[in-house]
C-alpha cells in the first residue's frame, strides 16, 4: 500500500459522505501528492564509497577527502539517510582480506558491499585529469536494478580545486532529491573556483598590458631621448655654425681694421712724403731767396764802390 493508498483508508469514513466527497477529496489528494513529493526518497539509505584517484601525486591526499565532503553535504538531505562510515570501512577490510591486499574497487564491489549492509543506493566517484583541469564524476547507482540513477561531472584548474567536490556534491544531490543544500559561503567559494580562470586571465591580461604599457613608455623614454640627442646635436650644430660665423665676422673685422691700419699707415707716410716735399721745396725756395738776397747785397755793394 503507497501513501496515497494509506491517506484515503484513514479517512474513508469521511469519504462516504456524499456532501463533503468532493471537497475532502481535493484536499487529500493534494496533501498526499505533497506527501509523496517529501518522501519519495523515504526509507532510501546511501553509502557513499571512497573517491578513486587516477591522478595520484600531490592529487591524492584530495581524492580521499572527497567522500568525506560528500557525505557532509549529503547528509543535510531530510530525505536520505547515510550508511555509516565505519560500516562500509570495516567491509572495506574485509574485502581487502579476501583479495589479499589493497585493490580498485569496481562498482561491482561497491554494489555488492552496498547490498550486504543494506543500502538502496551508492554513491561513487572517480577523480581525474586532463591537462590542467582536474575533474570528479560522481554517480548514484541503484543497488537493486544496477542503474545510473544521477550523474553528474565537474572540473576545475589544477590551482583552484578546493571546492570542486562540494560543487559536484551539491549538483548530485540537488539532481536526485531537488535539494540545494549548500550553504551562501560554500556557494561563493564555488563561483570564486568557477571565476578563477576568468580572472587568471584578467591578471594576466592586465599583466600583459602592464608590460605593454612598460614597453610603450619605455618606447616613449627612448623616443624622448633620441627626440633629446636629435635638439643637442641640432644645438651643437648651430652653435658650431654661429661660432664659425662669428669666427668669419672677427675675421672680415680684423681684416678690414688691418686693411684700415694698413691705409692709415699710407696715408702717414705720404703725409710724411709730402711734408718733406714741401720742406725741400721750402728749403730751396729759402735758398734762391737767400742766393738772390746775397746776389742782391754784392751787386749793391758793387755800386756803392
Amino acid at each position: 500500500m503507497n501513501n496515497l493508498d494509506q491517506i484515503f483508508c484513514c479517512y474513508e469514513s469521511r469519504l462516504s459522505k456524499p456532501q463533503k466527497r468532493q471537497p475532502l477529496l481535493i484536499s487529500l489528494i493534494l496533501l498526499g501528492f505533497l506527501s509523496i513529493a517529501g518522501l519519495s526518497h523515504a526509507g532510501e539509505k546511501i553509502a557513499i564509497f571512497d573517491c578513486q584517484d587516477s591522478v595520484g601525486g600531490e592529487f591524492s591526499s584530495y581524492a580521499q577527502g572527497v567522500a568525506d565532503i560528500f557525505i557532509d553535504i549529503f547528509v543535510r538531505s531530510s530525505q536520505l539517510s547515510l550508511l555509516e562510515r565505519s560500516q562500509l570501512k570495516l567491509a572495506m577490510k574485509e574485502l581487502e582480506a579476501q583479495k589479499k591486499g589493497k585493490f580498485v574497487v569496481s562498482d561491482d564491489d561497491a554494489l555488492n558491499i552496498g547490498d550486504t549492509l543494506g543500502a538502496t543506493k551508492i554513491v561513487v566517484c572517480k577523480q581525474t585529469k586532463s591537462k590542467n583541469k582536474l575533474s570528479i564524476l560522481a554517480r548514484i547507482i541503484d543497488v537493486g536494478t544496477k542503474n545510473i540513477i544521477k550523474s553528474k561531472k565537474s572540473k576545475a584548474p589544477v590551482e583552484s580545486y578546493d571546492f570542486l567536490a562540494d560543487k559536484v556534491a551539491g549538483l548530485l544531490l540537488e539532481a536526485y532529491t531537488g535539494e540545494d543544500l549548500l550553504d551562501e559561503e560554500e556557494k561563493a567559494n564555488i563561483v570564486k573556483m568557477d571565476n578563477f580562470e576568468d580572472l587568471k586571465l584578467a591578471k594576466e591580461k592586465s599583466k600583459a598590458d602592464s608590460k605593454i604599457d612598460v614597453i610603450k613608455a619605455q618606447n616613449a623614454v627612448g623616443m624622448a631621448k633620441v627626440e633629446l640627442e636629435k635638439q643637442k646635436l641640432e644645438m651643437q650644430r648651430l652653435v658650431q655654425v654661429e661660432r664659425q660665423s662669428a669666427t668669419a665676422e672677427i675675421q672680415q673685422l680684423k681684416d678690414t681694421a688691418t686693411a684700415l691700419r694698413e691705409e692709415l699707415e699710407g696715408q702717414k707716410l705720404e703725409a710724411q712724403r709730402l711734408v718733406q716735399v714741401e720742406r725741400q721745396a721750402a728749403t730751396a725756395q729759402i735758398q734762391q731767396l737767400k742766393d738772390a738776397a746775397t746776389a742782391l747785397r754784392e751787386k749793391l755793394e758793387m755800386t756803392n764802390s
